[in-house]
């Protein structure tokens, strides 16, 4: 976080840091008496806009179609990072035509592994392997665009492309014009910011926020793209920040270092390379990341706990998410199957376990395929909290004032005060009668919480003719002050 400062453009996106980071905010602001810019993009008014140089309110849920259209004015004026997007992106590696998968070492040879895959090399107009090793592209040119005819293992020809080339076609629906009728900022808003994130240092500042969004995923894969494109990777002054936990020392270090100590952590990092040793020993092309990937899969069994489970079993069997995720009024309408049958798919054909290593070679996936989600595409949200209420979800948290991580430190514990409550664009509630400080009852088929209502015109409005799902209670208004991020506008 000690190089926002650096950032010529910082993008506040599904975060409110004025109020929820109030300790770390001073580095954007120091970014600004460094000539940098920053624009808030977020369905509401928030303190965080009133301190940036521009304001994006993006409708409700459509950060995706957003984010998208600027890719899309980056690659029509040719101003991405050529250079970092053939190297440090798997935007030139190649896709069969036939299968819409990568083409991979076992479709190419026998014998050869799943995780070699191939680029065009434009010098010699041959497909050729890229490096497993290291990013570097070496000697060879990696194609952006074009295609080729690429030999398989038993003597037929398969026509290829490079990611980029679907990305260009995917993009086409994400003209300005198209985008704004979908996300509500002007066509010459988006290309403006897009250009502006082509030409700088660009930071996105994110919360989490968008994991609380059903197509969240979508959201912040298009974020990324935005940044791969534009080079904004891997630079100070650049990236992307959330959430980060652990002590000084690493998060590793927190419970395996013996004493405290510069000597100890010393110690520690040894032991971390001599097991990187061990791993990469019968495969040394692996990566850093690699080595981390494997460890983690294994780690379970070797410590005694048995197989790693994942917590969609737990949430599935235990916590009633059976009905709920079955439910076809909470899912994404591309979803051609319900959710048990991808569920018992996944049972059956063994695919959340190493063991299973011949099906994941065999038989792959096919969720994200399913559902035409390869690249990041913008989806409408569906009414997961029911598809007849009135309200939106603008923010997912209900925390209130500065994040809760940081209690340990008295005086920022003293920003908090009073209780959760729920913003509300006053409009909306003078329609319901509801005053400034009452409590509502907030309802979805999930179930219901009362809460602390505070009006203001900051947030977006509401504008549907459904009966309210809002509410005001006859029980007392909150005590005392209310200092909170709750969502403007909730889906309740």
């Amino acid at each position: 976080m000690d190089d926002w400062f650096l950032a010529e453009l910082t993008l506040i996106w599904h975060a409110n840091p004025v109020y929820t980071n109030i300790h770390w905010y001073h580095y954007v602001a120091e970014s600004r008496y460094n000539g940098g810019e920053v624009a808030t993009i977020a369905p509401d008014y928030s303190p965080s806009a009133i301190h940036a140089d521009y304001h994006l309110p993006v409708r409700i849920g459509t950060d995706a179609a957003l984010a998208l259209s600027m890719c899309k004015v980056i690659v029509d004026a040719g101003i991405y990072d050529r250079d970092f997007v053939k190297e440090q992106t798997d935007l030139p590696l190649l896709v069969r035509n036939d299968t819409d998968r990568f083409l991979r070492g076992s479709d190419v040879s026998e014998g050869d592994r799943d995780d070699q895959f191939f680029w065009l090399d434009s010098r010699s107009r041959t497909v050729a392997p890229a490096p497993r090793g290291t990013l570097a592209s070496g000697n060879f040119d990696p194609a952006l665009e074009g295609s080729a005819s690429s030999a398989l293992r038993d003597g037929s020809r398969v026509e290829v492309e490079p990611v980029f080339e679907r990305l260009k076609r995917l993009l086409v629906d994400y003209e300005p014009e198209k985008a704004s009728r979908i996300c509500g900022i002007h066509p010459d808003v988006i290309r403006k910011l897009a250009r502006k994130v082509a030409t700088r240092k660009t930071k996105i500042f994110i919360g989490w926020n968008s994991g609380n969004y059903y197509h969240g995923d979508l959201m912040e894969r298009s974020m990324a793209l935005l940044l791969g494109l534009t080079g904004n990777w891997g630079k100070k002054g650049t990236g992307t920040r959330s959430w980060a936990i652990g002590g000084w020392d690493g998060f590793v270090f927190l419970f395996n270092k013996t004493r405290l100590g510069p000597e100890a952590a010393r110690e520690q990092l040894q032991s971390i390379y001599q097991m990187q040793s061990l791993v990469t020993r019968q495969d040394p092309t692996m990566t850093t990341e690699m080595v981390a990937n494997a460890v983690a899969a294994i780690s379970p069994e070797l410590g005694g706990m048995g197989r790693m489970m994942p917590p969609a079993f737990v949430w599935y069997y235990q916590y009633g998410c059976k009905e709920r995720w079955n439910n076809p009024d909470n899912h994404d309408p591309s979803m051609k199957r319900s959710f048990d049958e991808y569920m018992n798919e996944a049972i059956e054909k063994g695919w959340f376990h190493e063991s299973y290593a011949k099906t994941y070679r065999e038989v792959e996936p096919r969720v994200l395929f399913e559902s035409g989600e390869e690249l990041p595409v913008h989806k409408e949200t569906p009414g997961h909290g029911g598809p007849k209420r009135r309200f939106l979800m603008t923010s997912g948290h209900n925390r209130w004032s500065i994040h809760s991580m940081n209690l340990i430190n008295n005086i920022i514990q003293n920003t908090h005060r009073g209780e959760p409550f729920v913003f509300i664009n006053d409009r909306d509630a003078a329609d319901l009668g509801i005053g400034n400080g009452e409590r509502v009852k907030l309802v979805n088929d999930v179930g219901e919480i009362l809460i602390a209502a505070k009006l203001t015109a900051a947030c977006r409005r509401v504008r549907r003719s459904r009966p309210p799902a809002f509410r005001p209670s006859r029980a007392p208004p909150a005590g005392g002050p209310c200092t909170g991020r709750r969502p403007a506008s909730r889906r309740g």
